[in-house]
């Protein structure tokens, strides 16, 4: 950790991320450059003169003592241009300005802690002073911890506080510990309620005068009235507060927090139910399972005969589930939860004091499902809940919906399979199986579009060291084992499989776990306001207009908005004013509509983690675009009157996945790709001549991920530069493609020494080579350290004049060489050399293809036991070899094609192997005539074959219809030019 007598020093830390901005405060996420640490800067704004940095310097001595795990620990601070900058302990997401936590256990635990803060304060004879949203956070070092940020007197002398927190007697200054509780209690009440408290003179009126708390429980309301009592002598102070049955009710302090790691040991499995009570086979003592926001707790409770007494905080109080075998939570996640209550639907409590009704949790009622039925093409399903006397007619209609959705067989099999299959499941995994409900049966997925789906939601758990995308991939694949999730079809041009869900699943579960409560709902046909807003809304409209964009201004807590497939082809145009209504998005979908340009409104949505515009007219971005600071996929592709993205692209730190077809779609690459540290994905990068476009710029890219293309390598300049792109140090690269210009006439270029320099990471596993022009290739592309190497493609290299030694290569399954002009025998190092000794060659070989290759005479060199497992050979427009020796000694050779080598005039001596299954000759007169079946002088040596095409004609009196089912397989290894 930084030592606090560290200045703030550009050279030693960075940005990182914005987590908030506003009038007063920024705050920024910051990495220490040498140890990797992290920490939060914050800037306070406003102007400062000397007299007020040398008051706060010195009560920043006290602030920096402060020691307590709920107040943000404060390291050093300095005076600067643009206010007074404030380095701090790491915290993981925005405050809690602008929540809702409508749930009590919630913010009981969220109270408890606040309080515990202001009684270290109060204790040291410190008043805060700022209590409010805007000043409480989640930690990044520990699972549920909420910090109260501390600056002292500072923001009150920069700024004046916010009038709504102040307590009444503030001009009198009687009492400012007392004033702290009665801000918490105006803070704690904004957080239920959901929104401010407007247009008050909250000192003159009384508690039933501000707001209805009808609905709450009589311990939260009379918590509340012990904080706003304007007789200080009746206001209660922080340790009688920490003593209050709001606070204890759903509490059980630090002392139990060890227990429930060994609890959840025991509780492997989620608990569900329908009634207030279920039996369990625990022998220990009955316990009370409350499962807040921030952390889960345990409380003893009355038990009897093992059972456990679980009641649940939902409509009529009857159905609960909970998972306590999973409760890992990402940095960051708290805020989503307590805003996405979708994710808090486990909630329990002692419903004896407490009344469980909707509108005390906020819970929409209902789960928007989009069907088609023989009433209506399209129609809007809504799934409400249900108390006990409606269950048995919930079971029928889902049993109905299982039959036309899946046939009465299949619909019997889901139900008896069904209900081990989910419990299965861990929560995370849950809550994405309840995003795939947005999606209709017949709308097509990519497996990696769903995963950058479901952690721009953050649904994802993941560990700190662990990559979100991993986590990600391995919830899809137990989905798709679960069937949640199957394939539909597969993308050849992309190479990628399509995935539908399966709805009659989901519905089944999302009904009977009652899991959404009408946060994710699809609508079709029209959209109108729901009773209950949703969180996530997809829409299959077949038209959009005005009203339903006006229509749409009105979900301004509205965290994802797709609009899916071909369905969104009529929006022609966004109001440029949407956007400035919906800034709560998370996620954005506008692919595939008939969209040309993108509002630059765009730029408010601060918390954006992804855009789509795929497959759009779209012919410029927005600057605005570059302000997305919290963006993580942004989806271009398909976008091909897209010829520039805005130079802000490069500012976009936590971006993660650019999909885009750079090489096609852009004329050179934006500059300072290199500040994007966390990109995963990026399909290419364009070398260029200029400072913040030449190829250094990929030397902190270390996380790019999957395919990826270095194009017009000419203009390197030199080694050191070469050196700088530090392929080695990108271990997540599976394919690499290395392209220098086609036609350039550059001879002074020293491309194999730059060659040389771009050696990948050993974790390699397809490399292409493309128009170099160095005589040699590089010494480590035949190195045995490359062992996941599967595929090596060499294409149009004119100038090398030897094959580089590639045969021990363990792992290598095919081999390309396309274009090689200058090789004339395949002797030396392409099979064998000094170091080989007798070693096999070529172990894994597959495939192997030689083509176009106008100077190559000899197919030489193998040896007995040499390509032990290649079975498909393609000889391809090699118009001057004469001798293909080699071929004999290939033993488990199941398919030969010989095309177009108008010098090869006869089989080798020794015939062709027994094992050879098709045989393909084209174009070769030569051995056209001597492998005539009618007294050709080798029919002999090829009449064992059983399929045998030459010059299109089958001539082969055994048949065997195989060679158009071979070469069909093999063109998906080919390199198109």
């Amino acid at each position: 950790m930084l030592s606090t007598t560290l200045l703030l020093k550009s050279t030693e830390l960075e940005k990182t991320g914005l987590i908030e901005k506003d009038e007063e405060v920024t705050l920024y996420k910051i990495r220490h450059r040498a140890s990797g640490q992290l920490y939060t800067l914050t800037v306070l704004h406003g102007s400062h003169n000397e007299s007020i940095w040398r008051n706060f310097r010195q009560e920043f001595g006290i602030i920096q003592g402060l020691d307590h795990p709920n107040v943000l620990k404060c390291y050093e601070i300095s005076a600067q241009n643009d206010g007074i900058h404030v380095l701090s302990e790491s915290i993981a997401s925005k405050s809690l300005r602008g929540s809702h936590i409508a749930d009590e256990c919630s913010l009981s635990d969220l109270t408890r802690q606040v309080l515990e803060a202001l009684y270290h304060l109060h204790q040291r004879k410190i008043v805060h002073g700022e209590i409010r949203p805007s000043r409480i956070f989640l930690a990044s070092t520990k699972l549920g911890c909420v910090k109260i940020v501390y600056f002292g007197r500072i923001l009150q002398l920069l700024r004046p506080s916010e009038e709504r927190h102040l307590h009444p007697e503030r001009t009198n200054s009687l009492d400012g510990f007392a004033g702290d509780l009665w801000s918490l209690g105006l803070c704690i009440l904004e957080l239920y309620l959901g929104s401010f408290l407007l247009d008050t003179e909250i000192s003159g009126l009384q508690l039933s005068h501000i707001c209805d708390l009808s609905t709450a429980s009589a311990e939260f309301r009379d918590f509340i009235s012990c904080c706003l009592q304007k007789d200080l002598a009746k206001r209660w102070t922080a340790e009688q507060l920490l003593h209050h049955p709001f606070i204890l009710q759903n509490s059980t302090g630090s002392n139990l927090k060890g227990d429930l790691m060994e609890e959840k040991t025991k509780l492997q499995q989620p608990f569900l139910s329908s009634s207030s009570s279920f039996s369990s086979s625990m022998t220990s003592k009955g316990i009370k399972l409350s499962a807040s926001a921030l952390q889960l707790s345990l409380e003893p409770e009355n038990h009897q005969n093992g059972k456990i007494e679980v009641t649940a905080a939902v409509d009529e109080g009857k159905s609960a589930q909970k998972n306590i075998g999973s409760n890992k939570r990402r940095p960051g996640e708290f805020k989503r939860s307590i805003s996405d209550q979708s994710l808090l639907v486990q909630r329990c409590a002692k419903r004896k004091r407490l009344k469980a009704k909707a509108d005390l949790y906020e819970m929409p009622k209902e789960l928007g499902v989009t069907y088609k039925n023989n009433a209506s093409d399209k129609k809007e399903e809504r799934i409400s809940d249900y108390s006990s006397t409606e269950s048995e007619e919930l079971e029928v209609r889902l049993e109905n919906r299982m039959h036309f959705l899946e046939g009465a067989e299949d619909s019997r099999r889901i139900m008896q399979g069904a209900d081990f299959e989910f419990e299965s499941l861990p929560e995370h995994v849950r809550r994405c199986m309840q995003y795939c409900s947005l999606f209709p049966t017949s709308y097509e997925l990519e497996k990696d579009q769903l995963v950058q789906l479901w952690i721009a939601e953050e649904l994802i758990d993941v560990e700190l060291t662990d990559r979100m995308e991993d986590d990600g991939k391995v919830c899809f694949d137990i989905l798709a084992s679960k069937g949640f999730i199957v394939p539909s079809s597969y993308d050849n041009l992309h190479r990628k499989q399509k995935y539908k869900v399966n709805e009659s699943k989901i519905l089944y579960w999302c009904q009977k776990a009652m899991l959404s409560r009408g946060h994710f709902l699809r609508i079709g046909d029209e959209l109108s306001v729901p009773s209950e807003m949703p969180l996530h809304l997809s829409l299959d409209m077949e038209e959009f207009d005005s009203l339903t964009f006006e229509t749409l201004k009105i979900f301004k807590d509205l965290h994802t908005l797709l609009l899916l497939g071909d369905y969104g082809s009529s929006i022609k145009e966004i109001p440029r004013d949407l956007f400035l209504c919906l800034k709560s998005l998370y996620t954005l979908d506008l692919s595939r509509t008939q969209i040309s340009e993108l509002p630059s409104s765009v730029g408010c949505l601060e918390s954006l983690h992804y855009l789509d515009l795929s497959y759009t007219p779209i012919k410029n971005l927005p600057e605005s675009v570059g302000s997305l600071y919290s963006l993580q996929t942004l989806n271009l592709r398909g976008c091909f009157a897209l010829h520039a993205v805005p130079e802000g692209i490069s500012e976009l730190i936590n971006l993660r996945h650019f999909e885009l077809d750079i090489i096609r779609q852009l004329n050179c690459m934006p500059r300072n790709m290199g500040n994007l540290r966390s990109l995963q994905t990026l399909k290419a990068f364009m070398v260029g001549r200029d400072d913040g476009c030449n190829i250094g710029e990929l030397r902190n890219l270390n996380n790019i991920a999957g395919s990826f293309c270095i194009a017009r390598l000419e203009n390197v300049a030199n080694i050191n530069e070469a050196s700088k792109a530090g392929l080695s140090m990108k271990q997540y690269l599976k394919k690499l493609e290395l392209r220098w210009g086609d036609h350039r006439f550059d001879e002074a270029s020293p491309e194999e020494e730059v060659l040389e320099c771009l050696q990948p990471h050993n974790s390699i596993e397809e490399l292409q080579i493309q128009f170099y022009k160095g005589k040699f290739f590089p010494s480590w592309i035949g190195n045995p350290l490359f062992a996941n190497v599967v595929s090596i493609t060499l294409y149009k290299c004119v100038e090398c004049q030897v094959l580089p030694s590639v045969g021990k290569l363990p792992s290598l399954k095919y081999l390309n060489i396309v274009g090689l002009d200058s090789v004339r025998d395949t002797n030396g190092l392409f099979c064998r050399n000094v170091t080989t000794g007798s070693q096999i060659l070529f172990p894994k070989l597959e495939k192997l293809t030689l083509d176009n290759m106008p100077n190559l005479q000899q197919f030489t060199g193998a040896e007995n036991g040499d390509f032990p497992s290649l079975v498909q050979v393609y000889i391809r427009y090699c118009p001057n070899l004469f001798e293909m020796s080699s071929v004999f000694h290939l033993k488990v050779l199941q398919y030969l094609e010989i095309s177009y080598c108008i010098k090869l005039q006869s089989v080798p001596e020794g015939g062709l192997p027994a094992s050879i299954e098709s045989l393909v000759i084209t174009g070769c007169p030569g051995i056209k005539e001597r492998c005539n079946e009618n007294g050709g002088e080798d029919w002999y040596k090829i009449a064992h074959i059983p399929s045998i095409w030459i010059d299109y004609e089958q001539i082969s009196r055994n048949i065997v219809s195989v060679v158009h089912s071979v070469k069909h397989e093999n063109e998906s290894h080919f390199v198109n030019e």
